[in-house]
């Protein structure tokens, strides 16, 4: 069977997120800041390979690459979160890619 789905909220000490790369049966993945502080991220490559979501958080996270081009394989992705922080032309980018894809 595997794991489907993976919350994780406020894990200040990590920003490597490589390993979750091969959790590819994962259809939901929440990779959320805190209320008070963000949760880094080195880069959403490893997001980029799980190409069964179909929900995606980025709550209250930043990355350091500041791309999202890693998501735009995700041809299965169906709801994704994200902060305000990220421009409307990142956004349209991938919606032009997945035209399902709906933002909250």
């Amino acid at each position: 069977p595997g794991l489907k789905w993976l919350d994780t909220e406020d894990l200040k000490l990590i920003t490597d997120f490589s390993p979750i790369s091969v959790l590819n049966k994962l259809i939901g993945l929440s990779v959320d800041g805190g209320m008070y502080s963000s949760q880094l991220m080195d880069s959403l490559d490893p997001i980029g390979s799980i190409t069964a979501l179909r929900f995606l958080s980025l709550i209250n996270t930043k990355v350091s690459t500041r791309d999202l081009v890693p998501l735009k394989k995700l041809a299965n992705l169906e709801t994704i979160h994200l902060p305000n922080w990220w421009s409307f032309r990142q956004k349209a980018s991938l919606k032009f890619r997945n035209a399902k894809l709906r933002f909250r």
